[in-house]
């Protein structure tokens, strides 16, 4: 449906983890992928340094 266009992800240098955890873009209305073929591509990708964490700034288009 196209709702996203733009995606700013922060990351910070910490690992984390639970074996029960949901998958960061899962949910209801997530799309299945279960293939890099399919997987949404973005384009336009920067990364920046933000204090001790990393901004990723993309924008989205369609899988091929």
């Amino acid at each position: 449906e196209a709702l996203v266009d733009r995606l700013a992800l922060f990351t910070a240098p910490l690992l984390l983890g639970d074996p029960e955890a949901r998958g960061l873009f899962a949910g209801a209305g997530a799309p299945a992928v279960r293939r890099i073929r399919d997987a949404i591509r973005v384009a336009d990708l920067a990364a920046q340094k933000v204090g001790p964490d990393i901004l990723l700034d993309a924008w989205l288009r369609e899988p091929r």
